[in-house]
């Protein structure tokens, strides 16, 4: 797998972002795609600015986010609350190296959404690439059974290396 990184905002380079985005997309290769890891990714690793701009112009959302992604493949599902169809073609393999598509993120949003939750922000950064990646390969959360099926998943794979749910209410 490669994980291609352009750093915008230089204080991403002070933790493992490529060691993160890689164990993000493992644990979907793991989980859903089998023996094929011949993938690439692309990741922005950018602050609140750029991000708002990239939101504004590709999804018209004035307003920064944590993080945005650009599926390379048509991730159109058949039935809402099933694994998207990608996925199968994904696992079968293509010819080469298979490049997922894009994603952007904003160390500033992270880093607020880590302290308002309280939680390590290399952990919450883990799991916003981790949902990135989900939706390179099909999910998406646009309405109430796909949400679910995609939140359950993160919180299934985000326990394997040991982080806690990120939808529960912190009661700390």
């Amino acid at each position: 797998m490669i994980i291609n990184i352009t750093f915008k905002d230089k204080r991403w380079v002070k933790i493992p972002l490529e060691e993160i985005a890689k164990g993000a997309l493992k644990l979907i290769i793991d989980k859903f795609l089998g023996q094929n890891n011949n993938f690439e990714v692309s990741i922005l690793a950018s602050d609140d600015a750029e991000i708002r701009e990239l939101n504004k112009n590709f999804r018209g959302n004035d307003s920064s986010t944590n993080i945005i992604s650009w599926p390379e493949h048509e991730t159109q599902s058949n039935q809402l609350g099933h694994i998207p169809d990608l996925v199968d073609k994904l696992k079968s393999g293509f010819e080469g190296l298979t490049f997922l598509g894009n994603l952007a993120i904003s160390f500033d949003r992270c880093f607020i959404e880590a302290e308002e939750k309280n939680i390590q922000f290399e952990d919450h950064v883990l799991h916003l690439v981790l949902h990135g990646c989900l939706h390179l390969i099909g999910f998406d959360h646009q309405n109430e059974l796909n949400a679910n099926l995609m939140e359950d998943i993160e919180i299934r794979l985000l326990s394997v290396v040991g982080i806690k749910n990120p939808y529960e209410l912190n009661d700390q």
